[in-house]
């Protein structure tokens, strides 16, 4: 395996992660201006809102775990847990 495949993976987690929850939150501010017609089932729009923030959730995890296979800045669990705490 390439030794940098955890810095890669790290840092394209962490953009998907940032873009998704991104998006679950513009989509939840646009669900509660009800910018939407009724023409849309609401059920389906709260949906999407709720796997925009789970897929988000996912990615953030898989954001974590690759810095802790990274081998170039060594984070420790408390450090990527509690803010400020990293060197």
């Amino acid at each position: 395996m390439n030794d940098r495949l955890w810095w890669y993976v790290a840092r394209s987690s962490g953009l998907v992660a940032w873009a998704l929850l991104a998006a679950s939150t513009l989509w939840g501010l646009a669900l509660t201006t009800r910018a939407f017609d009724r023409r849309v089932a609401p059920r389906w729009l709260h949906d999407l809102h709720r796997f925009l923030g789970g897929l988000a959730t996912i990615f953030v995890g898989i954001h974590v775990v690759a810095l802790l296979a990274d081998s170039y800045t060594p984070f420790g669990l408390s450090d990527l847990l509690v803010p400020f705490a990293a060197h």
